[in-house]
């Protein structure tokens, strides 16, 4: 049997373990879940991947009713200039999170990637269902595909394979995603 003051030394670390673990941030886990279709009435290219929505660009109606089918963010990957109507306007009204992260073709940079990276991880973490869009799912595919190669150390091949079961089709994003894999030492 332990002595009094072993077994209030005891009690104590016990104590300040979990403490520890309490102040602790609580992360969802992250694992490479199975591309799906989104079933979501207006968006006939959308896939799930888990909380995840990759979709090509919805109506205004249809980003009007997303809170109410469960969404927190929209992730706008489409530039100003390929905007009809003021998106983020609209969809801050609806009591959403609004980013926008606009690329081009090409022009992806490690800007732009680490903002969506802090974005895709901020939205697991809060294991909130999130949707990511642009004009075709074409770079809303690729920029996945980037998040899965850094955060779920997908082999780059089997990356750039899902993003196109998602709706990848541009060889140039394939080829931003290679460069991505190789600067990171992926391949």
């Amino acid at each position: 049997m332990l002595d009094l003051p072993r077994r209030v030394t005891s009690l104590l670390l016990l104590g300040a373990a979990l403490a520890a673990c309490a102040s602790e941030e609580v992360k969802a886990p992250r694992t490479v879940q199975p591309i799906a279709d989104a079933h979501i009435e207006g968006l006939p290219l959308a896939v799930s991947i888990g909380d995840a929505v990759l979709a090509e660009q919805p109506t205004p109606a249809l980003l009007s009713d997303l809170k109410h089918q469960g969404f927190a963010t929209v992730i706008n990957l489409r530039p100003n200039k390929e905007m009809s109507f003021d998106e983020g306007v609209l969809v801050r009204a609806t009591g959403l999170k609004y980013v926008s992260i606009p690329v081009t073709g090409a022009a992806i940079g490690d800007t732009e990637i680490k903002h969506f990276l802090e974005e895709v991880r901020g939205a697991l973490d809060r294991k909130e269902k999130f949707l990511v869009h642009c004009a075709s799912v074409n770079r809303s595919a690729a920029l996945w595909a980037i998040y899965e190669i850094t955060d779920l150390k997908v082999p780059p091949e089997e990356a750039v394979q899902r993003a196109r079961q998602a709706g990848l089709k541009s060889p140039e994003l394939i080829g931003v995603i290679g460069q991505y894999a190789r600067g990171i030492g992926a391949y």
